[in-house]
């Protein structure tokens, strides 16, 4: 047959006396380029190293060359052609890469599901390409595809995928390749177990042959028909094909075709019990196997002939034949331990010797590189000092100017908002003293109670200073704990002191990895007040949750009590701040500041949100995971 791009080779089938090998030889074209020899190509590839279309050309024609020869540098032609391909972005090319992989993939034997895989990958190429010519490179992929699939003995996919390529070359009307293709299917199916089916495939092959004069294709095609027909004990077909394919078989041009028919006729007569004619052609194609040095063939024909002597009750040929069997047998296993033997040891040595060289020129290399880069080293590492230098000393410049803002504005807090109480309590001892040199015993309880109050509110202030400062030399010291215990037990606590009537919900709260005092004091603050600021509502609720925010755990303190403006959002985490009068809820203004500090401190920041007065109120805060 013709054969363009590509060859693959069906995996051996064992009947009862025959070991069938059938090598398939897709076709694209109408010939195939006379190819020139290897060390021409390798001259031109040396000569050319651009890595263009030209290259990829020389490539695939070097790697032809290699398809019945060395395995290994078929695939070292296809994997630099698919390497140059992907890099040109030619589709031709990677689909012929990818094709020459799945040969030397199937020749490996082991590796059939990658040759599936570079299969497959050829399929994709062709058939996202337009024109006539990339409708037969499909069906050919189509084809190598059922013979991967008949190596892996699924041959429903094998026959499906084969019907494929049949079904383009129809529409294509390209006879010679439609008669290979339809030959190919009946091979499936006669390898299903599907004779009928394989032979009405087979006879159009054959009427395709004879119309485009193809003697020794229509041949081969006789021969595989009559091992079907034997098969089926219809021996005068089985010998009428097998006679065609003995005469008509040139015997220079397909010496394996010849000795198949040989073969094939041989089992035929020996069913026929004409042992002297099986006898003759058994003779011949053992001959022929031995002249062409078939070892394997030699070890089925040998097989067959001690087939056909116990047929014809010739016992001591059949045992002699058998025994010879045996011997080739077991000589060829042997070869082939060796074979795999001296192959894993050339691999182990050439890999040795490519460890040993890299690892000279790799030391070689590096001492090379330590002359040339040693004051390039020194500069690097000055470069590194005075880098780690430089972000220190303006981390430490950004510290200090955070904590001189943070001072400035704690010092005007105090010094406006520490002396509204002193001014308050002096006006009222200044009415005291009024009250009592008039003798005004009813408004002297007045003055020291206004006074008393003044003292308390300054005496809260200071304490919530006290208690700010306290926060800021400790760093935090982090342990994994259960939240939902920690804020069950402040609200048990607030509970004990009187606090009655409010809905109170807080489940399914983490364990988190956070300073548990910091973390008290933060929920203490918040839940004292949302208890505080719901006192007026009917049915007050407060609530406790949390949610995963990407590297963060994200609480939420939410009640449904008087709420806030938007106005008051922007001071309310400010020292001394409140959102509402002192008068109508008590406060230093110190709670939500210390909570924001406390949060920052172990990495998280915290936010309030309300929809205006009366609508209650949600405090958030993050603490890293």
């Amino acid at each position: 047959m013709a054969i363009l791009d590509t060859i693959d080779t069906y995996q051996l089938k064992q009947t009862d006396f025959t070991c069938l090998l059938l090598f398939l030889f897709l076709t694209l074209g109408k010939t195939l380029h006379a190819q020139a020899p290897a060390d021409s190509l390798q001259r031109l590839l040396s000569e050319h190293p651009q890595r263009d279309s030209q290259r990829c050309e020389l490539l695939y024609q070097l790697g032809k060359g290699f398809v019945k020869g060395s395995n290994e540098r078929l695939r070292q032609c296809a994997v630099e052609l698919l390497d140059i391909a992907e890099s040109i972005r030619s589709p031709l090319f990677r689909m012929r890469a990818n094709m020459m992989l799945g040969v030397s993939f199937i020749r490996e034997g082991t590796d059939v599901p990658k040759a599936l895989d570079a299969y497959e990958k050829a399929l994709a190429i062709a058939k996202s390409q337009h024109g006539r010519e990339w409708r037969r490179r499909e069906a050919q992929v189509y084809i190598n595809l059922s013979s991967v699939f008949l190596n892996l003995d699924r041959l429903d996919s094998a026959r499906k995928y084969s019907r494929r390529g049949i079904d383009i070359l129809e529409v294509l009307h390209d006879t010679l390749i439609l008669a290979d293709n339809y030959n190919a299917h009946g091979l499936i199916l006669k390898e299903m177990d599907l004779p009928d089916s394989a032979l009405l495939f087979m006879r159009k092959a054959d009427a395709l042959y004879r119309a485009a004069g193809a003697l020794n294709q229509q041949a081969g095609l006789n021969c595989s028909m009559g091992n079907i027909y034997l098969k089926q004990h219809r021996l005068k077909e089985a010998l009428s094909v097998c006679t065609y394919c003995w005469n008509n078989t040139d015997s220079a041009a397909y010496p394996s075709q010849k000795l198949h028919a040989a073969s094939s006729l041989g089992m035929v007569y020996a069913a026929l019990g004409r042992c002297k004619s099986a006898e003759a052609y058994m003779s011949r194609a053992l001959k022929m196997a031995r002249t062409l040095g078939l070892t394997a063939t030699e070890e089925e024909v040998c097989a067959e002939i001690a087939s056909m002597y116990n047929q014809c009750n010739r016992l001591d040929s059949a045992l002699y034949y058998h025994d010879l069997h045996l011997g080739l047998y077991s000589k060829r296993l042997q070869a082939e331990r060796d074979n795999q033997v001296h192959e894993m040891e050339t691999r182990f040595r050439v890999k040795e010797n490519e460890y040993e060289n890299a690892l000279l020129r790799s030391e070689k290399r590096l001492l090379e590189k330590q002359k040339e880069t040693t004051w390039w080293s020194l500069a690097a590492i000055l470069l590194a000092i005075a880098g780690s230098i430089r972000y220190v000393w303006q981390r430490w410049r950004r510290r200090m100017r955070e904590k001189t803002e943070a001072l400035e504005a704690f010092n005007y807090s105090v010094s406006h908002d520490l002396r509204n109480p002193l001014q308050n309590a002096r006006q009222w001892m200044e009415y005291l003293r009024n009250d009592i040199e008039q003798r005004n015993d009813k408004d002297i309880d007045t003055d020291l109670a206004y006074i008393s109050r003044s003292l308390d509110q300054l005496q809260e202030m200071l304490n919530g200073m006290l208690q700010w400062f306290s926060a800021e030399p400790s760093p935090p010291y982090y342990s994994v704990f259960p939240v939902q215990s920690l804020v069950e037990e402040i609200w048990q606590q607030y509970q004990h002191t009187g606090t009655t009537g409010i809905h109170f919900l807080a489940d399914h709260l983490p364990a988190v990895r956070a300073d548990k005092m910091m973390l008290r004091l933060i929920f203490d603050n918040l839940i004292g007040n949302a208890i505080k600021f719901t006192r007026e509502s009917a049915h007050p609720e407060i609530a406790v949750s949390c949610v995963k925010v990407r590297g963060y755990w994200q609480f939420q303190v939410s009640d449904n009590g008087v709420g806030f403006t938007p106005a008051a959002r922007e001071h309310l985490f400010r020292l001394f701040k409140t959102a509402h009068r002192r008068d109508r809820f008590p406060g230093t203004g110190i709670g939500l500041a210390l909570v924001r500090r406390l949060v920052e401190k172990q990495g998280g920041k915290v936010s309030a949100e309300s929809q205006g007065e009366g609508k209650g109120a949600v405090i958030t805060f993050t603490l890293p995971r």
